[in-house]
């Protein structure tokens, strides 16, 4: 598989199995995504009149769970080019009563429809390593981002120790076995193994964040570093 390639067009990859997503989100993470997509809020001011940018979006699951702790966000917009995927996140934004509040917008990571430094805090969740420019779509984070203010990305990482076996041989059988199964797209989840797989070092992460303008940046890892919670402040 040309992950490269992929990348490209990976929006339509997601449109097709927008209806299982949530579902297989659930059961491949064992239900874990749910507390690491709540990983940004300690960092955040959770009374503070806010304007929230979510990247990436997908279904809005990243979106809700930041807007279910923070009542006082001004506004939010969810951004991603999967328009299957935005349509479902707009019904769970229209059943939590957040639609006075929140815009979905059909656009992409590297090309965001925005002023300069209009957003105090983003987040962008397993959507970093999708993006086929990678320093563009950083770039446009910090472009967008207020003076003082924060990004979080969550991200797949390469785990050491008796995890990374462990962690190869669910991302190469298991996985794409289960997303076969029920998704009918079994492409789509190879393409998860291989993406991750040749996702960027930590450090590079790091280093890509720090090149784009970022003050500073710090690195939070979880479950075994098989996920990373890189925190960036303008």
């Amino acid at each position: 598989m040309d992950v490269e390639k992929t990348k490209l067009h990976a929006y339509e990859m997601f449109n097709k199995i927008s209806k299982s997503y949530d579902f297989l989100n659930a059961l491949l993470s064992l239900g874990f995504d749910k507390y690491w997509r709540k990983s940004p809020l300690k960092w955040l001011e959770k009374d503070q009149a806010i304007y929230y940018l979510d990247v990436a979006s997908g279904t809005g699951d990243q979106l809700l769970s930041v807007l279910d702790k923070m009542p006082n966000i001004q506004k939010a917009f969810a951004i991603d080019p999967a328009i299957k995927m935005l349509e479902i996140a707009e019904k769970k934004i229209e059943l939590k009563n957040y639609k006075n509040k929140v815009e979905c917008i059909q656009a992409k990571a590297d090309q965001l429809p925005f002023e300069n430094e209009y957003f105090d805090f983003s987040t962008m969740t397993f959507g970093l390593r999708n993006l086929s420019n990678m320093k563009d779509g950083i770039k446009e984070l910090y472009r967008v981002t207020k003076q003082a203010g924060q990004v979080h990305i969550i991200e797949f990482g390469k785990p050491h120790g008796f995890m990374k076996p462990l962690f190869n041989l669910y991302l190469k059988f298991f996985l794409p076995f289960i997303g076969k199964l029920f998704s009918k797209h079994q492409y789509a989840y190879t393409y998860l193994h291989e993406s991750i797989q040749q996702f960027e070092s930590n450090d590079e992460v790091t280093r890509l964040l720090f090149e784009g303008g970022f003050q500073s940046v710090f690195r939070e890892s979880l479950f075994f570093g098989i996920i990373n919670h890189f925190v960036a402040i303008k």
